[in-house]
């Protein structure tokens, strides 16, 4: 990086210095366009030569460098809780119910296909008094995975 930032410099050293010495006449602006192309040509070339070597990166990799040590990575637990989350507020918006009362756990969630083997449903306070069958219909319906929906009459 050192080496760049010193041939910049020194570049547009003998541009400016070219520019001054430069005889003035008729070619006077083409002989600055041309001074101006090869300062440019020295700041764009390791730009040019970075851009071409990411297709050289590896992301298979990269990505098991994300994957932590219990074999899960962090980006899969994240999409997890967004998935359980997701499905808290579509039964929230479908039937009214508040995200308070409605807890939801999933099994065997596939980052890939975005659903779960198995989705449980545990509806309290005034959610325990929904149908219960009308929204494991419902998961079902949208792909989500096998619903099971309990009822606790506690909180």
């Amino acid at each position: 990086m050192k080496e760049y930032f010193i041939s910049v410099i020194f570049m547009s050293f003998a541009a400016g210095l070219a520019s001054f010495v430069s005889y003035p006449s008729a070619m006077e602006k083409c002989a600055k366009a041309a001074i101006s192309l090869l300062v440019m040509f020295v700041v764009i070339t390791p730009l040019l030569s970075l851009v071409g070597s990411i297709g050289d990166i590896d992301f298979d990799e990269l990505k098991e460098n994300i994957i932590t040590e219990d074999g899960e990575g962090e980006y899969i637990k994240t999409a997890e809780k967004a998935f359980e989350l997701g499905i808290k507020r579509l039964l929230s918006d479908k039937y009214g119910l508040s995200e308070d009362e409605v807890s939801v756990f999933i099994i065997g969630f596939d980052f890939e296909k975005m659903r779960a083997e198995k989705i449980k449903i545990t509806l309290s306070g005034r959610a325990a008094l929904s149908d219960y069958r009308s929204i494991e219909e419902y998961v079902e319906k949208n792909n989500l995975g096998e619903c099971e929906v309990n009822i606790s009459l506690g909180k």
